[in-house]
């Protein structure tokens, strides 16, 4: 039993019936269309899944001037086309809101208790009292978009202090990505703020920085909000690694990038690991062990040292730190930004990256990293 039919319920939910097992799947609405934007580094995702654009240098422009370009090519996923792909054919569906999960059973109001060998939560997280991404867009035609595309064919963090705010306000960045040949997403966004940065300054500041480059605001562009959960705590048994009643996959687990936001390659990994096991026979304890070997645990532990600076610091030291992390060597990059499981690679980009902060960065971001706080709960 999968409850939620987002991009993880999906990925799991098509695979298990793939590897011929009985599914169920509870949502309140499982056909309903997905319109955010997703996008992953092209070595993170499986050949079949579908994309509509491909950056092949996408760049970073820091507050001082100058561009990075990562090694790595980004892509967007065509979002449809992956929904269409994550077939329920065969799955019984279960129309209304989960009440309460155990073991093997969902309480659904007016379908009672529903039951079944495993039980797996897909539910997504809540946003509320929790460090939080948000962002707001606006899809823009190609050529108009041009002035926000710095040399390259798309920005994958542009820092330039073109939004109108005050410098020493919450930092945020511009995302410029294509979407296919003809549509550019420009969007204004707030990498980790606990409250989160409300849509209202978010649009303020994306069309404050239209402006700068020339842009005119149009009402009729079709618009995206964002509003995501970072941080979704790991109970204190998980850390210890003893599995919880119901495995959660997705953004339940957390399988969220604590410190990018990043969770739906992931995710569509996951899918099918879990699938074959399930069919192997797998329990509960067998998914979470799955979701959360030691070595995802302590890559987590040390992303979310990350999120706790990266949240400390306002615009100017944002835009130092990012400048000085995107000089690390590419397999530094890599190991930090994605995949979950190699804590030794992640704890090295974060020894690289200490040597190439300025010498303030250098003694305080040790010192924020280390602080007992929220994020270890």
């Amino acid at each position: 039993m999968v409850v939620g039919a987002g991009p993880a319920g999906r990925a799991l939910a098509a695979a298990a019936v793939t590897a011929s097992l009985d599914v169920v799947v509870v949502d309140p609405d499982p056909d309903r269309a997905w319109t955010s934007t997703y996008a992953a580094f092209a070595h993170e995702l499986a050949p079949e899944v579908p994309r509509t654009a491909t950056m092949a240098r996408p760049g970073v422009a820091t507050r001082r001037g100058g561009t990075s370009w990562l090694a790595d090519p980004y892509v967007v996923i065509d979002t449809a086309r992956l929904q269409h792909s994550l077939r329920l054919d065969g799955v019984r569906l279960v129309r209304g809101r989960a009440r309460t999960l155990s073991p093997t059973g969902v309480d659904v109001p007016g379908h009672g208790t529903v039951t079944g060998r495993v039980v797996v939560d897909a539910r997504g997280a809540l946003t509320t009292g929790r460090t939080v991404q948000t962002a707001y867009g606006v899809v823009l035609g190609r050529y108009e978009a041009e002035p926000l595309l710095a040399r390259g064919d798309g920005l994958f963090m542009d820092w330039r202090p073109h939004h109108g705010a005050d410098p020493g306000g919450p930092p945020t960045f511009c995302y410029v990505v294509p979407l296919d040949d003809e549509r550019v997403l420009v969007e204004e966004t707030s990498l980790a703020a606990r409250p989160g940065l409300a849509t209202a300054e978010l649009r303020a500041r994306l069309r404050h920085r239209l402006a700068h480059h020339g842009i005119a605001e149009a009402p009729d562009r079709p618009e995206e909000r964002v509003r995501f959960a970072l941080a979704v705590p790991l109970g204190r048994a998980q850390w210890a690694g003893r599995a919880p009643a119901v495995p959660r996959i997705g953004a339940a687990a957390p399988v969220v990038h604590p410190a990018t936001g990043y969770s739906v390659a992931a995710s569509l990994r996951l899918g099918p690991l879990l699938a074959a096991a399930l069919a192997d026979g797998a329990d509960a304890v067998d998914l979470h062990g799955l979701i959360w070997p030691r070595s995802a645990l302590a890559t987590h532990a040390l992303r979310l040292r990350g999120l706790r600076v990266l949240t400390s610091f306002g615009a100017d030291e944002t835009d130092r730190f990012f400048a000085a992390f995107f000089t690390l060597a590419p397999h530094h990059q890599r190991a930090y930004l994605c995949g979950r499981d190699h804590p030794g690679a992640t704890m090295r980009a974060m020894a690289a990256l200490l040597p190439r902060l300025d010498p303030d960065l250098r003694r305080t971001v040790p010192t924020r990293a280390m602080t007992r706080g929220w994020v270890s709960r």
